[in-house]
């Protein structure tokens, strides 16, 4: 569970990565925040997953980003915390590689 909010990032990157715009789905602004909510079969809360644009900076022709990452429970425990960063470049993002996982 501790992977969950590194894999769904990882996977909404790679969906973006194509793009020509590198805020194609986003405009990104410091303090930034965003919540994504997965729901069970029974459409009940499943997780809770936040982050946050904790730095962001145009650079070039596109950006760099620091993100802060929160994982919960159906309860409202936190599962894991971490930090990433990466970058974006005519409009293809490069992985987030420094994942710092905090629990």
């Amino acid at each position: 569970m501790k992977r969950l909010p590194i894999i769904l990032f990882v996977i909404a990157l790679t969906t973006t990565a194509f793009a020509q715009n590198c805020n194609e789905y986003f405009t990104f602004t410091k303090g930034m925040k965003i919540e994504m909510t997965s729901y069970d079969k029974k459409d009940k809360v499943a997780a809770l997953l936040k982050y946050e644009i904790v730095d962001y900076k145009p650079a070039g022709n596109g950006m760099t980003l620091v993100m802060s990452t929160a994982t919960y429970d159906d309860k409202g425990k936190l599962l894991a915390k971490g930090d990433a960063a990466g970058k974006c470049e005519n409009g293809v993002i490069m992985p987030m590689c420094a994942i710092l996982v905090r629990t």
